[in-house]
């Protein structure tokens, strides 16, 4: 049968089986039906969204800040901290289910950690402007407001030739059309904005 014959029927008719060849039979689903689905798949309502590229955001930080999963657990962990002793700083290990004495002095040697003062025996850190610069970056790709960086300069992971990078290159730059699209998106909505205050003013 040929293909402009089913397309026909498909306006009209329910599910159609097309013979592609002796061996392979294709479902074909009516236009109608498919178009409704496919306009659902667009205009999905899911409120939050900001986890979906969680995988490669942690990737990006992993490898351009030499950083474990877990010691990026950590740093997003003390974010909130203004400042912290070691025993704070350890209690919050023992919450994320960590037991490594040497963190806080690797923090320390790696520039993640900076002593904030002194007090008799009692020693107060605070993360590093370093640890603070990366942690607020991270937060802002989790809500699609800030692109991971494509050029090899600032991203290794692009340096590298190979497979394994060169598919997570492409997602980089899915969720960067993302980040595009969102920030276009919320600088519409503050032009919108201004201009109702500017009427209500004039």
């Amino acid at each position: 049968m040929k293909e402009d014959n089913i397309d026909i029927r498909r306006n009209t008719e329910g599910s159609l089986h097309q013979k592609v060849s002796n061996d392979l039979i294709i479902r074909r689903n009516p236009l109608k039906k498919q178009t409704e689905f496919k306009n659902r798949v667009r205009s999905s309502k899911a409120e939050y969204t900001f986890l979906q590229f969680h995988h490669i955001i942690w990737k990006w930080a992993s490898a351009n800040h030499k950083l474990t999963p877990r010691e990026i657990s950590i740093l997003l962990y003390m974010y909130p901290l203004i400042t912290f002793t070691s025993r704070e700083f350890t209690q919050a290990l023992s919450e994320l289910g960590s037991s490594d004495a040497g963190t806080l002095v690797k923090f320390r040697k790696d520039g993640w950690v900076n002593v904030w003062s002194k007090e008799g025996r009692m020693t107060n850190y605070v993360l590093s402007s370093k640890a603070n610069t990366l942690v607020a970056r991270l937060h802002r790709m989790f809500m699609s407001e800030e692109e991971i960086p494509m050029s090899a300069r600032r991203n290794v992971l692009v340096e590298k030739k190979d497979k394994e990078n060169e598919d997570l290159i492409g997602i980089f730059k899915k969720f960067n059309n993302k980040v595009k699209e969102n920030n276009k998106r919320n600088e519409e909505r503050k032009n919108l904005k201004n201009r109702k205050n500017r009427l209500r003013n004039s």
